[in-house]
């Protein structure tokens, strides 16, 4: 497995109400990148600040910090099948006391009430906060993460190929939330392996090549960033 060696000089900013983009072929750091800014493989250089303050990475100092993650790995690292939607709503409120837990018990009306809040708010199907979530389909999956994460509107959102596998109305739904974010003022940072999202979405697009970050112009054409993907040229 390779380290966080593998980015090289990754250098980027992202301000309020702006979604940038960060496309690249599966293999060039974007598994990396994402495990280094939630906390999963530590840092080899630089750090991560958020509203100017320095951030250790890890799920609960970053959830404090305004930082919600949307994992590119739903099956495996954003849900948990065996468990229930409320059980997987509440899996990363662990860190929050007031809300779900309190002195090492769990408040199972409350978390009860915040998922069958959810599912209503959200479309969620069938609205059962007590079934698996293995029972639902991707889509219904990928709404159960993406209210989990915004629900408390965070200031930044990490997005990870967030539809992939979907249907065209469930990744819609999708980009509606995400845009919707930025509207409100929230940062978001999006990493996909399909161009055509990043270049529907983002404000700012970079791709990611060899572990390097590479700007891409606002006029640049498919043809020129394919280049860049294929570690072939550099967008003007």
């Amino acid at each position: 497995m390779r380290d966080a060696s593998a980015l090289r000089g990754l250098d980027l900013e992202i301000a309020r109400g702006e979604l940038v983009g960060i496309a690249g072929i599966d293999g060039n750091g974007q598994l990396e990148l994402e495990e280094v800014l939630v906390g999963v493989r530590p840092m080899t250089a630089g750090g991560l600040r958020v509203a100017g303050e320095r951030v250790e990475p890890g799920v609960h100092q970053l959830r404090a910090h305004g930082v919600a993650h949307l994992s590119g790995d739903r099956e495996d690292a954003g849900l948990v099948p065996g468990l229930s939607l409320t059980e997987n709503w509440i899996l990363k409120a662990s860190g929050e006391p007031s809300r779900f837990f309190h002195n090492g018990f769990v408040d199972a009306a409350a978390a009860r009430a915040a998922t069958d809040e959810a599912i209503e708010r959200f479309g969620i199907r069938p609205p059962d906060a007590a079934a698996d979530v293995a029972t639902l389909s991707g889509g219904n999956a990928q709404k159960l993460a993406v209210a989990r994460e915004l629900t408390e509107s965070p200031d930044v959102l990490l997005a990870v190929n967030p539809t992939r596998g979907l249907d065209v109305g469930s990744a819609r739904f999708v980009h509606e939330q995400m845009l919707a974010l930025r509207e409100r003022g929230g940062a978001v940072l999006l990493l996909s392996t399909e161009l055509d999202e990043v270049l529907l979405l983002a404000d700012r697009v970079f791709v990611l090549v060899r572990g390097e970050l590479v700007p891409v112009a606002r006029d640049a054409d498919r043809a020129e960033i394919g280049a860049v993907m294929l570690g072939r040229g550099a967008a003007r």
